[in-house]
């Protein structure tokens, strides 16, 4: 039996199955059997309810199917055998709650778990969570519907003295947002805002706020094209 107490959530937005690295992976790995009673798939294209949406949802969707965990996947994220075969064999050692590989992108810099105002914190992309750890800290909070519910999440899981556990596992990750200049200023704003909004309810605003001057002298000198608008919200 291959993880029958796994759902694997994969998000879309704008985009077809078929030209989703993760799906591409799965189906290379998996039997469409397997994948029938153990992949959600949540569209958001035509109506984004974002990331929240889609994880309370998917969440609803394994408690129906009597799942005890669920992964959450990223459009673009290549899923491994090795990553499957670990994945396996943490889930079945009934030690962990909470499971995250390492990310990496294509230069081979770690991208999560990683460390941010005292707090490890991993991406949502290939973790995996027990459904009674969602139930416990709540689900995931409205507040950040996109940006920042991963670090919110984990946040949630230290409050709750939930570990996370990190996987002897590498996966390729490309990060939308890795250039702030080729982002739309809606995003750009979305991203400040739930930034923000994190560092508030973590009590550390002080530290951001450092931070975000931090990141205007640095784009000052290089004009970028979001220098104006990150002092604006510094002041504001």
């Amino acid at each position: 039996m291959y993880l029958d107490d796994v759902l694997f959530i994969l998000v879309l937005y704008k985009m077809a199955c078929k030209d989703s690295k993760a799906y591409q992976s799965l189906c290379a790995l998996l039997s469409p059997e397997y994948l029938e009673k153990s992949l959600y798939i949540h569209d958001n294209t035509f109506c984004n309810t974002y990331l929240v949406g889609a994880y309370t949802q998917g969440c609803k969707m394994a408690l129906q199917r009597g799942k005890r965990w669920v992964v959450f996947l990223d459009a673009d994220a290549t899923i491994t055998q090795t990553y499957l075969d670990m994945l396996k064999q943490d889930v079945s050692s009934g030690k962990f709650s909470v499971l995250v590989p390492r990310l990496v992108n294509s230069d081979g810099k770690q991208l999560s778990p990683t460390q941010r105002y005292g707090i490890k914190v991993a991406f949502n992309s290939g973790m995996a969570m027990r459904t009674d750890v969602v139930q416990q800290i709540g689900g995931f909070d409205g507040r950040y519907p996109l940006d920042y519910l991963d670090y919110y999440t984990c946040w949630q899981l230290k409050k709750h003295g939930v570990a996370i556990h990190s996987m002897d596992v590498e996966l390729l990750h490309q990060l939308s947002v890795n250039d702030y200049a080729n982002v739309t200023k809606e995003r750009y704003q979305s991203i400040l805002n739930a930034e923000k909004q994190f560092a508030t309810d973590i009590g550390r605003i002080w530290q951001y706020r450092m931070l975000l001057v931090a990141r205007c002298c640095k784009w000052l000198l290089t004009c970028h094209r979001y220098t104006l608008l990150t002092i604006k919200h510094l002041f504001g």
